[in-house]
């Protein structure tokens, strides 16, 4: 009895293995600068912008993905993301072209052992740039992403595509100076002491 009951089970791993399907695993280079939102001349918003290239061939004509993404801190108590995805060719990226962009739905940053960010409610909408997607996402996952950036650990970044298009999730290290890292902690520890007054 105790063999038939591990045999179904080995059975149903397996069965469960093929109707699930994989997610590529893609390596990225991320470049990352700091970005603030500013009210009466008091920060409001403070994160980081974050474009990745898909590390280039020796194929000028082959396509490489490029994310454009950021995340705020916002004093008010949420993250707010947006994200853009296009796939040029090589030789376009080079030129500095980003291409068309993809048909994106939604997106989410990670930090290695941390959650993904989620939009509130599940509400993604269309960005006022073409082919972006924005969203409200809880603090703490966006948190995770800022300290993961800011001790040089590697996060991951998902794009979530249009039916009959696989889904992807990119990964990297975010290349950003210590000037750089030192102007977003500034801000935010700005926007707190500024809701401290408050």
């Amino acid at each position: 009895m105790r063999t038939y009951a591990m045999t179904f089970a080995i059975f149903s791993w397996l069965f469960s293995l093929n109707t699930q399907a994989a997610v590529p695993l893609l390596p990225m280079e991320f470049t990352g600068e700091p970005q603030i939102s500013m009210e009466k001349g008091v920060p409001i918003a403070c994160g980081i912008r974050i474009l990745g290239v898909e590390p280039p061939t020796s194929d000028a004509s082959n396509k490489l993905w490029i994310f454009d993404g950021s995340f705020m801190i916002r004093l008010e108590g949420y993250g707010g993301l947006k994200g853009y995805l296009s796939r040029p060719t090589q030789a376009q990226a080079l030129s500095g072209q980003v291409g068309k962009p993809a048909q994106l739905r939604s997106f989410w940053f990670r930090a290695n052992g941390g959650t993904v960010t989620a939009p509130i409610n599940g509400r993604v909408i269309d960005s006022n740039t073409a082919g972006a997607k924005v969203y409200a996402s809880d603090l703490a996952s966006v948190q995770l992403v800022y300290r993961a950036i800011m001790r040089g650990e590697a996060i991951q970044v998902g794009v979530e595509l249009s039916q009959g298009q696989p889904d992807r999730i990119f990964f990297g290290q975010v290349s950003i100076s210590e000037d750089q890292k030192r102007q977003v902690s500034s801000c935010i520890a700005d926007m707190l002491a500024g809701l401290d007054v408050k």
